[in-house]
């Protein structure tokens, strides 16, 4: 029975597909195009390789999470359930294929040659074996040299039924357009009036990444999911859980060596581990060809070679043009002990007039988490531009983005703003931009600390202690500001137990990273009378 809705599920997959977000060339995030690759086959060499890589990673998970995996693994084939191809082209006007123009001599004569430059492929793969209940999908890209690396793994386990929901391009883009709406050119701020503001909707810059087989809301619940059966350590009994957001400073070493590299991600690996975080938003997370020596280019996969136990989305924000077409992108992770049952994202405007605004495409992450005896928690991650401008006009888009999806809701980040600043101000509920408020959105750190003084001149004598809070910048002797944030949206039934910085011994040339992270404790609470 089960498999034969599986069959239903996937008919269904192929008609949706049509409508996917990823058909034609869109924006898929900066200087890089989506073209949908169609008459994909299961049975193509690329697809087989990639079928393969996904069911042995599959398997080893669940051997590292559940007390009693499927053994159906080994004496049946996976079935696939949805496959999606989509190579990506460089663009550099987000608009257009960037082209490559190649001479060659042929027989003492100058051959010109032109083609449109791809620096990978992706693959969006969702499979289970026959009579089970296990679910995993997976995006897996390829780079220009054809190595495999996986971005993204979700995993859940089905109960009495099976639930999927399927989002076309047409409900994406209501749920895009419900984020952005009122940002248009004229609601920027007059200093960059003669500015190009690309807002998402004039762009299709906030395409949205919906998961085609994720949890339904009706289905969530004791009788379509449980976690009795991880063997993961958790916080069940205490009925809550701790949230971790961290900007890892991608690539950089102090001595700016690929052996450094490896050795502070290690350190950094270790870091997180022992936090016992259940869920983690990573900031400057890379893709490299030109770094992480022995241990590759993907960062996403370094760290889940330190959370084995954790699934994870990445989601690349920008890809940094070089003519030589080294494939480099920067963007966010989430990490979570708990099942990721629905994620996307939105590309936040930007002002290609405006040098601090121009270079770095921003977006914001989001994760759907189903936390045992929680519910459904919202978790958004984003890294915030230089541009000030550009952070004002972040917020605002973050914040109609959260308000299209209901109940609790985290957002966290690097803010790249000091607490006085207008965007900070404007998260906190202190100030309005253009007549709006955000509503019960709180900056966790202000609810248990009072704010820390920022190192400017004359505040703090030579080596004084600097207040506990700030957060940035542990390259230096001392830390001198707070830029990064968790700010909590939640319902009655929970409350914040506790923040604070995540301690680490390391500073200057052996820092973990440039920033402290800051990690919370969320628990339910019966006030029940």
């Amino acid at each position: 029975m089960l498999y034969q809705q599986l069959k239903r599920s996937f008919l269904i997959y192929l008609m949706c597909s049509v409508l996917e977000v990823l058909g034609s060339n869109n924006i898929l995030y900066g200087g890089i195009l989506g073209e949908n690759v169609d008459d994909v086959n299961d049975t193509d060499s690329d697809i087989a390789e990639v079928v393969l890589i996904a069911t042995n990673y599959a398997t080893k998970y669940e051997s590292l999470i559940v007390s009693s995996p499927d053994q159906t693994h080994v004496t049946s084939e996976p079935v696939i359930l949805g496959l999606h191809k989509v190579k990506l082209h460089y663009t550099t006007d987000e608009a257009t294929h960037y082209v490559k123009v190649e001479r060659h001599l042929v027989n003492g004569r100058e051959k010109i040659q032109t083609r449109r430059a791809i620096i990978g492929i992706n693959y969006r793969i969702n499979l289970t074996w026959k009579n089970s209940s296990n679910f995993h999908e997976f995006l897996i890209t390829k780079d220009r040299v054809h190595r495999l690396f996986i971005s993204q793994h979700t995993f859940y386990r089905s109960g009495s039924r099976i639930c999927t929901k399927y989002t076309s391009t047409f409900e994406s883009k209501n749920v895009r357009d419900r984020a952005t709406e009122h940002l248009t050119v004229s609601d920027q701020s007059s200093s960059e009036s003669d500015g190009h503001v690309i807002t998402p909707s004039q762009s299709i810059a906030s395409i949205l990444r919906k998961n085609p087989l994720s949890l339904c809301g009706e289905c969530h619940g004791s009788e379509s999911y449980s976690t009795s059966h991880w063997k993961v350590p958790q916080n069940e009994t205490q009925e809550e859980f701790k949230i971790l957001s961290y900007n890892i400073w991608n690539f950089n070493s102090v001595e700016n060596h690929p052996k450094y590299y490896v050795k502070r991600i290690q350190q950094l690996g270790k870091l997180v581990a022992s936090s016992r975080s259940d869920i983690i938003g990573f900031q400057e997370v890379r893709f490299d060809q030109s770094n992480g020596a022995h241990l590759g280019p993907a960062q996403v996969q370094h760290l889940a070679n330190h959370l084995p136990a954790y699934q994870f989305v990445y989601q690349p924000a920008v890809s940094y043009f070089s003519e030589n077409l080294l494939r480099v992108e920067e963007g966010l992770a989430i990490f979570s002990k708990y099942p990721i049952i629905d994620h996307d994202y939105i590309l936040l405007s930007r002002n290609i007039s405006d040098e601090e605004d121009s270079v770095h495409q921003r977006i914001c992450l989001r994760a759907e988490i189903d936390i045992p005896y929680i519910g459904q928690v919202h978790v958004f991650v984003t890294h915030l531009s230089l541009s000030a401008a550009a952070r004002l006009r972040s917020v605002r888009e973050i914040w109609n983005y959260m308000n299209t999806m209901s109940g609790p809701a985290i957002l966290l980040g690097d803010f790249n703003d000091e607490p006085h600043g207008k965007p900070i101000q404007f998260l906190s509920g202190k100030i309005d931009i253009n007549g709006i408020w955000t509503q019960n959105l709180k900056d966790a750190w202000r609810i248990f600390h009072k704010e820390p003084r920022a190192d400017a001149p004359g505040v703090y004598k030579g080596d004084e202690n600097r207040d506990y809070g700030l957060t940035f910048n542990r390259l230096d002797r001392h830390l001198r500001k707070r830029i990064d944030y968790i700010f909590l949206r939640l319902p009655e039934y929970l409350e914040l137990q506790e923040v604070s910085l995540l301690e680490d011994v390391q500073w200057k040339h052996k820092a973990t990273s440039d920033h402290m992270a800051v990690e919370a404790v969320i628990k339910r609470i019966d006030r029940g009378g």
